[in-house]
């Protein structure tokens, strides 16, 4: 069988990027005001910000009263700044695993907004030696917040920023101060980039005739994708931000994908092979008290962009699996068509991005099938 050859590149952020993801809930026993997750380690180890920051959120309000969700920012300076954000976010059902293809469509429709470029865009001063809120969202009991937000220094030389939750009445100033905190990376889905050459990396010439034709893009946190050639001691924490590509099992090639950032896909193959590229996600299987295996996801949506079909992102179809089985029903997968070209010698090339929405499955299985079944 002919090669498809795949370049895999990630680059849809140059500045630094905050995932705020742990603790996932928070619930009536988590101290309040609480810092979530600062720009380094912890927060005696806080960095400034001097030009430009991301930040995402990703949290479920899992106690008994409504909590402001919040990302704050502390200007240490003797003179007042300005910050431009620009920023979307949305308020998603988070009580039972029914209530997931909300979160599911609720999540992908805002990284697809934030690409697009669809966002507010506002500017907040913050005077000497004071504190705000660059986003304050009240969340009810049972509910979730996904929000992503770019904060852009326009005047002033720095600031610090994390992601809190308090009390509805907490003001900016206390929540920063009397910030309680989770020990320092207790969840590995905690992390930040702190820069482009830390994540950024292209890979040329992965074939994928010589692993069965398909690899997979695997979420890093606590269940997926660690490095099998290392002992857990030797992996860099936080580990959803580590090491971009390796062979899980020492077989199929496993890309390290993170949530909320682009990943750039380019396949090459001979021009009359055509056929598709199947995208699946992966199914995880829990078992119950009783011993019976249940899925661990109803619905499943990626974000997508595809100069072959839209030059713009967008949010595929959803796919509903069975509770049972965790088989996704109808054709239980996205298909996309590799163009076919007369002069089979010529090599054609294909490009897409994608994006992995919070909310969703972390892993996506890529395969080359010649029919769309």
């Amino acid at each position: 069988m002919s090669k498809i050859n795949v370049t895999y590149e990630n680059g849809s952020i140059s500045i630094p990027f905050m995932f705020s993801d742990g603790p996932e809930t928070i619930n009536n026993s988590t101290s309040l005001p609480h810092a979530l997750l600062c720009y380094g380690p912890n927060k005696s180890g806080e960095q400034a910000i001097t030009k430009a920051v991301e930040v995402e959120m990703y949290h479920n309000n899992g106690s008994s009263k409504t909590l402001r969700f919040g990302i704050l920012v502390y200007n240490s300076g003797t003179s007042s700044i300005t910050i431009e954000k620009r920023y979307v976010h949305t308020v998603t059902d988070s009580v039972d695993k029914y209530s997931q293809s909300d979160k599911v469509s609720k999540c992908a429709i805002l990284e697809r907004d934030f690409a697009n470029r669809d966002y507010k865009i506002e500017t907040v001063t913050i005077g000497a030696k004071s504190y705000g809120f660059a986003l304050a969202v009240d969340v009810p009991k049972e509910k979730l917040i996904c929000a992503r937000m770019r904060l852009t220094l326009k005047s002033g030389t720095a600031f610090y920023v994390r992601t809190v939750v308090c009390s509805t009445s907490t003001s900016a100033k206390d929540a920063w101060t009397n910030a309680n905190e989770s020990p320092a990376n207790q969840d590995v889905k905690n992390g930040q980039f702190s820069g482009i050459v830390e994540y950024r990396d292209k890979f040329v010439d992965v074939e994928l005739e010589e692993y069965g034709d398909y690899f997979e893009i695997f979420n890093t946190g606590s269940s997926y994708g660690i490095d099998p050639t290392k002992p857990i001691s030797e992996v860099s924490i936080p580990v959803e931000f580590y090491k971009p590509l390796f062979k899980k099992n020492n077989s199929k090639p496993v890309f390290d994908g993170n949530y909320g950032v682009a990943y750039k896909l380019g396949f090459s193959y001979p021009g009359k092979k055509g056929g598709y590229l199947k995208i699946t996600p992966h199914q995880e299987m829990l078992t119950d008290k009783n011993g019976e295996k249940y899925a661990a996801n109803l619905y499943a949506k990626v974000v997508i962009k595809d100069p072959n079909y839209l030059n713009e992102w967008y949010v595929t179809e959803i796919l509903q699996a069975d509770e049972k089985t965790g088989v996704f029903l109808g054709e239980g997968a996205w298909f996309y068509r590799l163009p076919i070209s007369e002069d089979g010698s010529k090599r054609e090339g294909r490009d897409m991005q994608i994006i992995l929405p919070g909310g969703n499955f972390g892993v996506l299985k890529i395969e080359y099938v010649e029919k769309a079944k």
